[in-house]
C-alpha cells in the first residue's frame, strides 16, 4: 500500500467501474518506485491531466 500525490503521474493500464489501475512512471512523492501497478479511485484522479491508455 502506499500514497499519491500531486504530481504523481502513471499510465492507465487497466479499469473498472470507479476504479483506474496505474503503472507509475517515476518514483512516487512517497517513495513506491517506478513501474509500481495500482487501483486508485475514479474520484480521486485528474480527469483534465492526459493518462496514457495502453
Amino acid at each position: 500500500m502506499g500514497l499519491l500525490y500531486y504530481p504523481d503521474r502513471g499510465t492507465r493500464v487497466d479499469e473498472t467501474a470507479g476504479w483506474a489501475k496505474l503503472r507509475l512512471r517515476f518514483k512516487s512523492r512517497t517513495g513506491l518506485p517506478a513501474g509500481t501497478t495500482a487501483w486508485v479511485s475514479k474520484s480521486y484522479s485528474n480527469p483534465c491531466l492526459p493518462i496514457d491508455l495502453t
